[in-house]
């Protein structure tokens, strides 16, 4: 299971914030964005862009996700073309059942 309330942290462990500057930034906004928007010459047909729909609705009502392993390699390549390598790499760590960047994150990455 995913939990989609983690927050995501800098390099530093401080934690990051959405655009506005102070909602911390969560696994679970981080999947809202990159669900439902489209990335620049991105094509989808309907039925990618039905499955990407049910998907971010679960992750904005649920708190826990339990995703396949074909989900989440599909997750990480939408979080990569619409986020920097601090969000997509993070997001990579925690979907692997990672720590992140967090102060219970082991030192090493």
């Amino acid at each position: 299971m995913f939990d989609v309330t983690q927050k995501l942290y800098d390099l530093h462990g401080k934690v990051l914030t959405d655009a506005d500057g102070t909602t911390e930034l969560t696994a679970r906004k981080v999947l809202e964005v990159a669900l439902i928007t489209r990335a620049q010459q991105e094509s989808m047909d309907a039925g990618e862009q039905i499955d990407r729909f049910v998907l971010a609705h679960k992750a904005v009502v649920e708190d826990e996700l339990d995703l396949t392993s074909e989900q989440i390699v599909k997750i990480k390549k939408w979080i990569a073309t619409r986020y920097s390598p601090l969000v997509t790499g993070q997001m990579a760590m925690l979907l692997e059942g990672k720590k992140g960047l967090g102060p219970d994150a082991p030192d090493e990455v």
